[in-house]
């Protein structure tokens, strides 16, 4: 065995007992091969340093993400909430819809599309090629959404899979009441999804970082999205809920993947979103406060008859 600071072919260079050295083309490939080896040691030492760094930077943006963009993520969460929320009176429609349109080119696809839009199967992969590609393309954004896309998938999956076994445990048992128990019930009948609210969650990390991408990863996270309330594994509220997960996770770790690239950290469509979103809000606050105003001056301003018109002078003035 070699010792610390010495080369492993060193040994076998060197002549043997009876006098006799290695010919020189062995010689020569072993000592290629100690170059290689050396340099793939150094190569690998390099990525994992700037892994480390990388990851670091992400985590540090996320925090102040959250810290100046709380109250955008906060609407977004909301206005997922609600949707789905919305749409769970109509999840029966939907499935009868969804069964009906149930053939069998239609169901293979569906299945191949729930196959391989797992987190092993899809996401895991993609996000290590795109990482590898953009370190050996010196592509920083790129290595970036791919770190945060990997952390996002991961921490939308485990979201989703607690808050359906805590609404599993609260809403199940008969002795359940109050608010608590019908959130919680409300959570279990829409199923939330967590395959949804992984691939949503590395899709709208690739949307926010890397912007020409941004059509073909939300294309496959649908798709994914419609094979699952297709095969009946999920009611459509609860698919909507997970992409809603999804998205809030994906847009928290993307923004902070463009801050620690260097770029802007709100994506175009988020930022046109939260600013109509608070344009609406001004409207309708104007409105409130006019309403207020009119009917304040309704009940308590005194209305006057009109001063009847003065009679002219002597002199027709």
């Amino acid at each position: 065995m070699a010792t610390e600071g010495r080369s492993l072919v060193e040994p076998l260079l060197r002549p043997s007992r009876r006098g006799r050295a290695l010919p020189l083309f062995s010689r020569a490939s072993l000592a290629y091969v100690d170059v290689v080896r050396r340099g793939a040691g150094r190569e690998q030492d390099m990525a994992v340093g700037v892994y480390e760094a990388e990851f670091r930077a992400v985590v540090a943006s996320v925090r102040d993400v959250i810290r100046e963009r709380a109250g955008m993520l906060l609407r977004l969460a909301l206005a997922g909430g609600a949707l789905s929320w919305l749409l769970m009176a109509a999840d029966a429609e939907i499935n009868r819809l969804a069964a009906a349109m149930g053939n069998r080119a239609i169901l293979t696809l569906a299945k191949a599309a729930s196959f391989f839009g797992d987190f092993a199967t899809l996401v895991l992969p993609a996000m290590v090629l795109l990482w590898f590609l953009g370190y050996s393309l010196r592509r920083r954004v790129w290595r970036m959404a791919a770190l945060a896309g990997l952390v996002a998938a991961v921490l939308a999956g485990l979201a989703a899979n607690t808050v359906k076994r805590a609404a599993d445990r609260i809403g199940s048992g008969p002795e359940a009441a109050g608010p608590a128990a019908h959130v919680a019930v409300i959570v279990h009948h829409s199923s939330v999804s967590a395959q949804t609210a992984t691939v949503f969650g590395a899709a709208a990390v690739l949307a926010a970082a890397l912007p020409p991408a941004r059509v073909p990863v939300m294309g496959v996270a649908l798709l994914v999205a419609w094979s699952r309330v297709q095969l009946q594994r999920h009611n459509p509220s609860g698919v909507v809920l997970g992409a809603a997960l999804g998205l809030w996770m994906g847009l928290l770790f993307g923004m902070a993947a463009r801050r620690a690239a260097g770029r802007p950290d709100v994506p175009g469509p988020v930022r046109e979103f939260d600013l109509a979103l608070g344009r609406f809000r001004r409207r309708v606050g104007d409105r409130v406060r006019a309403a207020r105003r009119w009917r304040f001056a309704r009940t308590h301003v005194e209305v006057r008859a009109p001063r009847p018109p003065r009679a002219p002078g002597p002199g027709g003035e």
